[in-house]
């Protein structure tokens, strides 16, 4: 609860929406996993593609705020 909503209130600062994050807690409370992943664009399609073959339920990407990156 508490520790996870603390976790994932930082997702804001990496350009994740806060009705998405709401809704990545309310999943992972239900017993889903949510795996966060940072790197060039290159590994991000990488880990795009593998992780596509787990059947995930969903994969989004999200850029960094330009005065974050």
């Amino acid at each position: 609860g508490a520790a996870l909503g603390g976790m994932l209130g930082g997702t804001k600062s990496w350009g994740v929406d806060p009705d998405s994050t709401e809704s990545y807690e309310a999943s992972v409370e239900r017993g889903a996993v949510l795996i966060i992943v940072s790197g060039s664009e290159h590994e991000l399609r990488e880990a795009s593609a593998s992780l596509k073959t787990t059947g995930p339920e969903s994969i989004q990407s999200y850029s960094y705020p330009q005065s974050q990156a």
